[in-house]
């Protein structure tokens, strides 16, 4: 049956790009937020760091050499220049149904 109430968290696969490899896919946890709370992070967005950002939709992940953390997502984003933004749009994507075309 079709919930009203989402679940307060849910999972998707961000691929990272990998220089020199392609990309390595993460399984990540996001917290969901509803159509407000989203419109409100969205138009925040340019006053928070990529580390902020992630941080608040964040909670958790799956295939990566170290368990989730506030200091391990610091170095994923640190190191791998293109994992936020690839985190943002597959939560973004997600949350508002937007499908990737073939």
């Amino acid at each position: 049956m079709f919930q009203l109430e989402p679940n307060p968290t849910f999972t998707a696969p961000v691929a990272i790009p990998v220089p020199g490899q392609g990309e390595a896919t993460v399984e990540v946890k996001f917290k969901h937020m509803g159509k407000q709370g989203l419109q409100a992070f969205l138009d925040g967005a340019k006053d928070r760091t990529d580390i902020d950002s992630c941080s608040y939709i964040v909670a958790g992940w799956s295939g990566v050499s170290a368990d989730y953390s506030p200091e391990a997502l610091a170095t994923l984003l640190e190191n791998y220049h293109g994992a936020a933004l690839a985190i943002l749009q597959t939560y973004i994507r997600e949350l508002t149904g937007q499908r990737v075309k073939n």
